[in-house]
């Protein structure tokens, strides 16, 4: 089931249809008997990041993952799933905007990095209004 988004147009008096596709989870959801190794590749991911700003840089991507995750158990009715990947998406923003306050980062990379979370901070929240829109009532009050 599709579901649109509608988005208001300040100079258009009847909104704008927008339909935005959340990606499927990369190459295995939770549940699935690959979900250690897609764990597994996400940590080696973290750990040949050269740069901190690629660190973070991949700890955004790897947030937005658990999200798409989140999104895809609550299609799946999967309630348990989605709460522990909602969980785990808003741990891991929350740890990121800590870790950049608190970094040693160069202006430079933490406007570059600045600039990347406020690109996700829109996708993610497209898909965060796209879940609350097929959650029920409980499930949106966690949203």
């Amino acid at each position: 089931m599709e579901h649109i988004l509608l988005i208001p147009c300040p100079d258009d008096p009847l909104p704008l249809a927008f339909e935005y596709q959340v990606p499927k989870p990369v190459f295995a959801a939770p549940g699935n008997p690959f979900y250690p190794l897609k764990q597994f590749g996400e940590t080696l991911q973290l750990v040949t990041a050269i740069t901190p700003e690629n660190r973070e840089k991949v700890k955004i991507a790897q947030a937005k993952e658990r999200l798409v995750e989140g999104y895809f158990a609550l299609e799946n009715k999967n309630e348990e799933a989605f709460k522990t990947a909602l969980a785990d998406y808003t741990g891991r923003m929350q740890s990121i905007y800590n870790d950049l306050s608190k970094s040693n980062l160069s202006a430079d990379a933490k406007k570059a990095i600045g600039e990347v979370l406020g690109q996700e901070a829109i996708n993610q929240n497209l898909i965060l209004e796209k879940a609350q829109v097929i959650a029920s009532e409980e499930q949106s009050n966690t949203i």
